[in-house]
């Protein structure tokens, strides 16, 4: 008889276990938050103060999640996490979820015309081995 009274006891602490922790998920929002390659401006401290994607106007960064720091005072291409909020009125400012450093590498030579900066588009993909 006891065994029985153990094991309700048992089904309903699951149960109650169960549904509560289910409680608040509607309540949580994903951040709209886009990914790509851009830009990004150093202060002294080497704290990212500045993003400037591809496609976009420059923008301040008003919060680094990451706590990133790279070189002081410089310009660096990086792969990024970010969601624009309205800022003030003249730019958005941005949110840093993510940061990752591109290694770009100088060219050794001279190129006729001078370097293109455009960005980069994606013509064909194939499976391979």
């Amino acid at each position: 008889m006891n065994i029985r009274l153990f094991l309700r006891f048992l089904c309903l602490m699951a149960l109650s276990t169960g549904l509560s922790a289910c409680s608040g998920d509607e309540d949580y929002r994903y951040p709209s938050v886009l990914l790509e390659f851009a830009t990004v401006t150093t202060d002294a401290d080497g704290a990212v103060v500045a993003l400037l994607p591809d496609e976009g106007n420059e923008m301040n960064v008003a919060t680094d999640r990451t706590g990133s720091r790279f070189r002081p005072n410089a310009s660096l291409r990086v792969v990024c996490h970010y969601e624009v909020h309205g800022g003030n009125r003249t730019a958005p400012e941005a949110e840093l979820h993510s940061i990752y450093a591109v290694p770009v590498t100088p060219p050794l030579e001279a190129v006729e015309g001078g370097l293109k900066t455009d960005p980069v588009d994606v013509i064909s993909i194939w499976k391979g081995r």
